[in-house]
């Protein structure tokens, strides 16, 4: 009697164990689920990271290797299907705008970027870079608001991995030399644009 009933606990507790398990795995695949449909910014992450891409962070970072280094290469499709390169742009200070049309603090800081690419338009290029999105929201997106920067398309993260961008929006400035002198996560202001574009040579 006794053995039956130790067979018996011992199977009550391996059901148990099972539903708890199925119960575990139910409930992840619902906050998975609601993650990825109601929290759009949790999509777009590099491989290694399982940081949220939209960044509160404000904060510089200089290059850690070396006092300076060359700006990776890469090459984007524009929003007119030609495919254009950084490299392109040597002899010129250069700012890369990571960003996103689902990222509050990257749309908030675009019209300053714009302003700064219009009053340095002889000495500065922006590319801002769209991290994942289709080609048409991208364009309904700038053509909504009259955007007239370099607008490249990263859907398969190329360049973002290049930079090891780790949140959005992140700008990275170039001299005219093609040197990466600086990286900015999260929002620009006023100063601290201007901060960073005179790092680069782009002044008055």
């Amino acid at each position: 009697m006794s053995a039956n009933k130790r067979i018996i606990n011992i199977g009550v507790i391996v059901i148990i164990i099972a539903m708890s398990s199925f119960v575990y795995f139910e409930i992840d695949r619902i906050f998975d689920f609601i993650r990825l449909n109601f929290f759009p910014s949790e999509r777009w992450r590099t491989p290694d990271s399982a940081t949220p891409m939209v960044s509160n962070e404000i904060k510089e970072i200089k290059n850690p290797e070396q006092p300076k280094k060359m700006a990776p290469d890469f090459e984007l499709e524009d929003l007119e299907g030609r495919n254009r390169s950084l490299s392109e742009f040597r002899g010129q200070s250069v700012m890369i705008n990571f960003w996103a049309i689902w990222c509050p603090p990257c749309r908030a800081e675009l019209p300053l970027i714009q302003a700064y690419a219009d009053k340095f338009n002889d000495k500065l290029v922006v590319l801002a870079i769209n991290a994942g999105e289709e080609k048409s929201n991208v364009q309904h997106f700038v053509n909504e608001f009259d955007y007239n920067l370099v607008f490249l398309l990263d859907p398969e993260n190329i360049a973002a991995n290049h930079y090891k961008i780790r949140g959005l929006p992140t700008s990275v400035f170039i001299d005219e030399q093609g040197y990466w002198l600086s990286t900015h996560i999260g929002e620009l202001d006023n100063n601290l644009l201007s901060n960073y574009l005179e790092k680069i040579g782009v002044t008055q």
